[in-house]
This record gives C-alpha cells, sequence and structure tokens, in this order.
C-alpha cells in the first residue's frame, strides 16, 4: 500500500495547483458579464433575468434580457389618508441581501430603489363589518404607469373596503441609469 504523510501531501497539492495556474487552468471568478454592443461590462448576471451593476459606488440588482435593461410598467406609491395627499410610501424590497439594493428601470433611463428611514405602516380600507380592522380611515394608492414622470402625481384609488397592506416602507431614489448600449450579450 502506498501512503503519504500529511507534509508530501500539501507539496502535491501545491504543485498541482501551481501547475494548473501555469496552465491557465484555473479561474479567479465564476461570474457570467452582460455586456453591452460596444464591449462595456453593463454587470454581472444574477439569476434569470437580473443584472447587479454598479452605480456611483451602490450596488443594484435590475432586470435585463438581449434588448437591454427591462423597464417596469406601473409603480406604486400608498398615502395615509383617501386622496393620495402627503408623503409617498414605498415598501421595502430589500430585506433578503444586504450585498446590492433590488431596484426597479423607469423609462429606460432610471434607476428606482427604496431608501430609508423605514417605518413599519399599515395601509387599509375602511372595513364595515371590523371596524377596527382601519380605525383612522381609508388609505390611498397612486400608481404611475410607464412613461408618466414619477415626480407628477399619479392616478389615485382608496383601498378596497377590508383590504390592507402592512410591512416596512421608506420613500424613492432615483439614479440616472448609465449609457449602455444594447443589444447586450453574455461573455
Amino acid at each position: 500500500m502506498f501512503t503519504l504523510s500529511c507534509a508530501k501531501k500539501n507539496v502535491l497539492i501545491w504543485l498541482y495547483l501551481t501547475l494548473m495556474l501555469l496552465a491557465g487552468l484555473t479561474r479567479t471568478s465564476y461570474a457570467i458579464n452582460i455586456i453591452d454592443s460596444s464591449g462595456k461590462i453593463v454587470g454581472e448576471v444574477n439569476g434569470f433575468d437580473g443584472v447587479i451593476l454598479k452605480i456611483n459606488n451602490k450596488w443594484f440588482n435590475v432586470t435585463a434580457n438581449q434588448a437591454g435593461f427591462v423597464s417596469n410598467k406601473e409603480i406604486n406609491f400608498y398615502h395615509k389618508g383617501p386622496n393620495c395627499s402627503g408623503p409617498r410610501y414605498s415598501p421595502y424590497y430589500n430585506d433578503r441581501n444586504n450585498f446590492y439594493k433590488n431596484a426597479l428601470v423607469w423609462n429606460s433611463t432610471l434607476i428606482v430603489h427604496d431608501v430609508g428611514p423605514y417605518t413599519n405602516q399599515r395601509f387599509c380600507g375602511v372595513c364595515e363589518w371590523d371596524p377596527k380592522m382601519c380605525p383612522a380611515g381609508n388609505d390611498s394608492v397612486e400608481t404611475l404607469h410607464a412613461g408618466e414622470d414619477l415626480t407628477q402625481n399619479g392616478t389615485c384609488q382608496a383601498f378596497d373596503s377590508c383590504s390592507y397592506t402592512n410591512g416596512k416602507f421608506g420613500s424613492l431614489s432615483t439614479i440616472p441609469l448609465p449609457n449602455f448600449l444594447p443589444p447586450f450579450h453574455l461573455k
């Protein structure tokens, strides 16, 4: 039977890894990059349709495909009270990961992401059979559709009767999306 001492095993492992490195058979990164048509790196693939990109020293996860970034079709803001007056509240989407922020692409020009401070909120619609459900009265939801300006008011509607949403809410911030030239491809 052939046996090796621990020191000899370590030497063999070191020799093997050195030869692999010299032969170019090792990789320092296993990330798959998304590249634009001019050859610029857009970011790294994240899941089926995500790309993680760095803007202003912050990391964001947004949706992209071969045609470029995928813009959201609508965005909702929540308001205390029935007429979409007062501050806009946005749900906190980043509970699972501290390395990057999940964000939206708006009108192909902006990255939109939630910012703090975050507070626990409950938005609701009055419920006749359960008055305790929404004691302060109807809250409202403001919706903006693709093509609309985020700085302007969207369509406002009262919360449906006996419905609610609760969780962490903050406000939204925007960052201009860098100019990348579609189509995108993988490398």
